[in-house]
């Protein structure tokens, strides 16, 4: 509902999903009877899409595409970011991997959620 109610107001109607239910009718025919056209079908629609969202892309006349990487693309960081990066989840994560720690949390059988 709440989509439709976006689609509404951004487009001013609502738009026709028919082709997300066929590709999901199709996967699922796939998926139970391991038919192989229901797998082209949704490829074929997903390959559609695709090409659909990359168009619109390229005539997207706001952003300038790149041939290259820019020059100091790969430059120290600035000290602040690597202050702040020193403490982060992912570092402290790697630091247990590299001890040979098990970085998954272990389940108490307790859990806390605000809601």
């Amino acid at each position: 509902m709440k989509a439709r109610f976006h689609q509404y107001f951004i487009y001013g109607d609502t738009i026709d999903c028919t082709h997300w239910k066929n590709d999901y009718m199709n996967c699922m025919h796939f998926r139970k009877k391991h038919d192989l056209e229901s797998l082209e079908k949704v490829v074929v629609s997903e390959n559609e899409r695709k090409r659909q969202r990359i168009q619109s892309m390229e005539q997207n006349d706001v952003w300038k595409y790149r041939s290259s990487p820019p020059e100091n693309w790969n430059s120290p960081m600035p000290s602040w970011m690597v202050e702040n990066k020193k403490d982060s989840l992912l570092i402290n994560t790697q630091n247990m991997l590299n001890e040979g720690i098990d970085p998954t949390p272990i389940f108490t059988g307790f859990s806390c959620s605000i809601l």
